[in-house]
């Protein structure tokens, strides 16, 4: 008894101590990718000296660090914003000897994304970026002339074209237009913003593109789309001179589809018809319609038309008296007609075509543009008379050019469609002279007189 009690107070004379020297704690405990910032990290019972070094894991630059004392140092360190969120490790290494605190330091993104659609090739969804950064606010700066946020910018993978809509301190939203052959595959989205100097640069989430194979458009579909921006991908190939004509109806109650027509390979260009139909293809060709849901809830969409060949002749003789005879009336074949080289050629001319409604067709609308392929800006008044020529004047509307926005123009580009369906085997006159002028267009105007005069039955 008398030997166990030396050796404790033999122990207790030389100071040892019990505790094992270990890595306890990491503040702060996360840090933002893209971001600096210095980290403490404390020890229990450690000798830490001058020359430590700290291991933050995959992504994390140690820039410097400082040993405040035995248990105490500081890490200044650099997150990548491309690093991947989650849990590392952080080590200490003291002279050869490691501490390591498993997943003590986390990596978090700064801006989050959320999305709304599809975000498949082809498709056009929505995005919202929250920044939860309150040190590193968006910037807000933008062009007066363009509307452009000059001084925040997202970089997308290849084939993606990121549009910004609003942009506030805490919050971007846009949306990603997305080309038919861009790859699939997850690829991270690079935020910038700040005015030059003072960029701060982080990865705002991934974009997760799908693969899908488009619907061949033959005339009608009807398809589900679950939310805003959720879309439907068709395809169409034609020869020769072909008409893309088709209606979009949804069944919700706020439903609000619309269209866009890329171009051929199925890329996005400032060429494509947004929201346009008719489209006009002079030599056939092949590309893509994108049906979206522009609505508030879930919608169910009928996309009723056609990809037809175009039987085509050129104008026929003027008249002046705004009277038509056997001789001044181009007599149309099959449906869908284009009449070629339109021209008026002066205020009083006036053009007419003569069509009979073929066998099937009571009850269609008759869809009429006379600006489709040709001079956009050339104002005309287009006219349907029934019966005797100059008798009864079926519908009138003035050109549809001054209504466009961002989706297409009212009637989809069309001049009009008539609210009165034809009878099949009765003959119709259509008319096109110079616009007068309206509280929308402009009178006619010699710079602008050429016309490519479109019509079909829908």
């Amino acid at each position: 008894m008398r030997k166990f009690s030396a050796l404790l107070l033999l122990a207790a004379a030389c100071g040892t101590d019990p505790t094992t020297p270990t890595a306890s704690g990491v503040f702060p405990a996360e840090g933002f990718t893209g971001r600096t910032l210095r980290v403490e990290i404390s020890g229990d019972a450690t000798t830490w000296k001058d020359g430590a070094t700290v291991d933050f894991g995959t992504g994390v630059t140690v820039n410097a660090v400082t040993v405040a004392s035995p248990t105490d140092l500081f890490a200044d360190i650099t997150i990548d914003p491309a690093a991947a969120e989650g849990k590392n490790d952080v080590t200490v290494n003291n002279g050869g000897k490691k501490y390591t605190l498993t997943k003590a330091f986390e990596l978090v993104s700064p801006t989050p994304i959320s999305w709304s659609g599809d975000v498949a090739q082809g498709g056009v969804p929505f995005f919202t970026i929250e920044n939860l950064d309150f040190s590193h606010q968006f910037d807000t700066t933008s062009d007066p002339n363009t509307g452009a946020f000059t001084n925040t910018t997202i970089m997308g993978p290849p084939g993606t074209d990121v549009v910004l809509t609003s942009v506030t301190p805490f919050e971007i939203q846009g949306q990603v237009f997305i080309d038919v052959n861009a790859p699939a595959g997850t690829t991270p989205l690079t935020l910038m913003s700040g005015k030059p100097g003072a960029v701060a640069t982080s990865q705002a989430g991934t974009i997760d593109i799908k693969a899908r194979s488009p619907m061949p458009f033959t005339g009608s579909a009807t398809v589900s789309l679950a939310e805003e921006g959720s879309s439907q991908l068709f395809s169409y190939s034609a020869t020769g001179a072909t008409l893309i004509h088709y209606t979009l109806s949804g069944n919700a109650a706020s439903s609000s589809p619309v269209s866009e027509v890329l171009a051929s390979g199925g890329t996005w260009t400032t060429t494509d018809e947004l929201g346009a139909s008719p489209v006009l293809l002079e030599n056939g060709g092949m590309g893509y319609i994108l049906v979206e849901n522009f609505g508030t809830s879930a919608d169910t969409v009928t996309m009723s038309g056609g990809v037809d060949a175009l039987t085509s002749a050129p104008e026929g003789a003027d008249a002046t008296n705004g009277s038509a005879n056997g001789t001044t009336v181009l007599n149309a074949g099959t449906l869908p007609f284009r009449q070629t080289g339109g021209m008026l050629s002066s205020a009083n001319d006036v053009d007419f075509v003569k069509f009979t409604a073929p066998t099937g067709s009571t009850g269609k609308h008759l869809h009429v543009t006379s600006n489709l392929g040709s001079d956009a800006n050339t104002n005309s008044v287009v006219e349907v008379d029934t019966g005797n020529l100059g008798a009864t004047v079926f519908e009138a509307a003035h050109d549809d050019d001054s209504n466009c926005s961002l989706f297409g123009c009212t009637n989809l580009g069309e001049d009009f469609v008539t609210s009165g369906t034809v009878t099949a085997g009765s003959t119709y006159w259509i008319k096109v002279s110079a616009s007068p002028g309206n509280g929308f267009d402009p009178p006619y105007s010699t710079s602008h007189k050429a016309y490519t005069l479109v019509f079909w039955l829908e």
